[in-house]
């Protein structure tokens, strides 16, 4: 598990509360062997903490809480800093998908040019996967943005692992777009940037207040609830032929992302 950058948290509004029972959590885990009482459990504390940040609607129309400088912020709707939270992720999203909606309908090599990425044709997998990074994730300058690359580059290693050629990228991105559909994807990616958010606001607080075991399996069992809720309860849609471009590529990515966090309420 790897440890988060630190910074003030939140205070006041839903923060108070939600902290203290996201400590009652890592107590349940240890005092049940992850078999959690219901008013303790991972279900309820990823719907609290997303109440928190703004709410479902908010954080995917990128309008959920916002803080600017990592400090604490009173009346709560807010953790995630450098701007509105989801407004990063939205954006990146959008990207992301219509990046995958143009390798499903011309292939790579065409929608990098289409894309003004031809310096990424015919180099390696690293190359191509640093490249899309770079040009889907704006630099890690705030929070949000942290989490929404750290995300990205997540997805990246699953939709591109062990490939070494441009050719395999192509293979891979094809295979991965056929299995899974565009819409699960995506969803993958904003469950990653749900995580990663979760954990930079919890997980070095739980190292410093409890032990190292509790502190990871209390982020395990939270990482595996929000991956086996992905997998039963996102409905795929097809979205390989939509126009990504502008405010309609925009919207879809908001309901795709409104939907995937839906699942968590």
């Amino acid at each position: 598990m790897g440890t988060s950058k630190g910074y003030g948290m939140p205070t006041g509004g839903e923060w108070t509360p939600l902290k203290r029972e996201a400590n009652k959590f890592i107590k349940s885990e240890g005092e049940n062997d992850g078999q959690n009482q219901s008013d303790h459990s991972p279900e309820l504390l990823v719907r609290r903490y997303l109440r928190a940040i703004g709410g479902n609607e908010n954080i995917a129309f990128g309008t959920g809480g916002e803080r600017a400088d990592g400090g604490s912020r009173s009346g709560g709707g807010g953790s995630s800093g450098g701007g509105r939270v989801g407004r990063a992720a939205s954006n990146t999203g959008r990207q992301l998908g219509g990046f995958l909606s143009g390798v499903s309908r011309v292939g790579l090599t065409q929608t990098l040019r289409e894309r003004g990425l031809e310096h990424l044709i015919g180099k390696s997998a690293a190359e191509v996967t640093r490249g899309l990074l770079d040009a889907f994730a704006a630099p890690a300058s705030t929070l949000d943005d942290e989490a929404v690359r750290t995300a990205l580059d997540q997805i990246n290693e699953e939709l591109l692992e062990n490939t070494q050629t441009y050719e395999d990228v192509e293979a891979a991105l094809t295979r991965q777009i056929d299995t899974q559909g565009i819409s699960k994807i995506l969803a993958n990616f904003f469950c990653k940037y749900l995580l990663r958010m979760f954990t930079r606001d919890f997980y070095e607080t739980w190292r410093k207040n409890f032990t190292f075991v509790q502190a990871d399996k209390g982020l395990k069992s939270i990482r595996d609830y929000i991956f086996s809720e992905l997998e039963l309860k996102f409905v795929s849609s097809d979205t390989a032929n939509t126009n990504w471009s502008g405010q309609a590529g925009l919207r879809l990515t908001q309901q795709i992302m409104q939907n995937t966090l839906e699942i968590f309420t």
